[in-house]
């Protein structure tokens, strides 16, 4: 099962790299310039432009592919080769430096259900339990592709689910958009429909002919684009997780992809820069390494450097002078994403490679298969060769 043959989403690649090296940046407490930085301090919402990246780039590579069992599962498949074995390996990495916590901890980590209200608190590598709802949001998308109903039933549905979502999280959650462990399903649903909501509409103003190409002119769309910007940076800046607004949050960012995905505006022209691109490729391994580095980090600079560890309202920082912790973010964030390279180029690749290819040759298998039973005649074997344009070969790479 190949992705849609469209462009690849080159700009919106530059946007996830550029969101995993803010979140990285959320979660380092050096005494500095930057940290008290709002925008900074509720870098938690950039998680919810995760969701809401996945949910537009999956309906708009694989929603008119998955038409059967066999296609939802080697989709399943192929989404559990993205996002299992650097999980795995980290999960590892944490339990070699914290093995205090219970087997049954490192079980539901390993199940991929540690974030599914199974615990009281995050576990181990604790920006994985995005992960964990991210894997059991894209199982229903594909079961959701597979059910029959018109599409404008299935718009009404997401609609519903849009609407609700902030609701269910107000009334649930202390925190609002800021739950994790506890519903962050929820939190990932609704960000994932929105995505798949902005590909409606992006595939809706195609068909009108006034609209595309309006939007194809690069001064409105370079105007749009600085206006989402400014929209992004206020709503975030303005509503933490003290504040029902902040539920908010991927309608606002839904906006942003949806204005960004014709990339046609100065900005897009500078996230499609090589330094952007190369942090999108790696933006996985960005999120999920980079706890552990700053654990790394905040050792060396203790122990080997003699920063001292200063506690502030239960945040424990590096403490040192102020322009020397906003070096110490460029220091750490180079760190990262030298490890990064590494786990990207040595784990995350190789084993969505071999997944791929074992996925690949499961369905050839069993086209194969079905060809034979077809052909077979009362004495007579027949196989005919199944066209590489067949279901077999629609293999390919996110």
């Amino acid at each position: 099962m190949r992705p849609e043959s469209r462009t690849r989403l080159v700009v919106l690649d530059g946007w996830r790299g550029i969101c995993a090296l803010l979140v990285a940046a959320y979660h380092f407490h050096p005494q500095s310039h930057l940290h008290d930085w709002t925008f900074l301090r509720h870098g938690y919402m950039l998680v919810d432009f995760f969701f809401v990246l996945s949910g537009f780039v999956l309906a708009h590579a694989y929603r008119s592919r998955l038409a059967d069992v066999e296609d939802a599962s080697e989709f399943i498949l192929r989404r559990l080769a993205r996002l299992y074995p650097l999980h795995v390996f980290f999960t590892l990495v944490w339990l070699v430096y914290e093995s205090s916590r219970s087997p049954y901890a490192l079980m539901t980590n390993l199940l991929l259900v540690h974030s599914l209200g199974v615990h009281d608190s995050l576990t181990w590598n604790f920006p994985s339990w995005s992960i964990s709802t991210e894997f059991y949001t894209n199982v229903l998308f594909a079961l959701g592709c597979l059910v029959a109903v018109s599409p404008r039933a299935s718009r009404v549905v997401q609609m519903g689910i849009v609407a609700a979502s902030p609701l269910v999280l107000v009334a649930l959650s202390p925190m609002h958009i800021d739950t994790t462990y506890d519903f962050g399903i929820v939190r990932c649903v609704y960000g994932f429909v929105v995505g798949v909501l902005v590909v409606d509409i992006v595939d809706a103003l195609k068909q009108r002919p006034g609209a595309a190409s309006i939007l194809s002119r690069k001064a409105v769309a370079s105007a749009l684009e600085v206006g989402s910007l400014a929209a992004l940076y206020g709503f975030v800046s303005t509503f933490g997780r003290e504040s029902p607004w902040s539920t908010l949050a991927p309608i606002v960012f839904g906006l942003v992809v949806w204005v960004f995905s014709y990339e046609t505006g100065v900005v897009s022209q500078w996230l499609k820069s090589q330094p952007f691109a190369v942090a999108g490729a790696i933006s996985y391994s960005i999120y999920l390494s980079h706890t552990i580095v700053q654990v790394a980090f905040q050792s060396i600079a203790h122990y080997g450097f003699g920063m001292r560890y200063v506690t502030v309202q239960g945040t424990t920082f590096i403490g040192c002078e102020f322009i020397v912790g906003d070096l110490l973010y460029g220091v750490m964030l180079a760190a990262v994403l030298g490890v990064s390279f590494v786990t990207y180029r040595y784990i995350e690749e190789p084993c969505r490679a071999r997944t791929y290819a074992f996925a690949r040759r499961l369905r050839l298998r069993g086209a194969l298969q079905l060809q034979w039973k077809r052909t077979s005649r009362p004495g007579r074997v027949s196989l005919h060769t199944v066209s590489a344009e067949g279901p077999a070969a629609k293999g390919g790479r996110e």
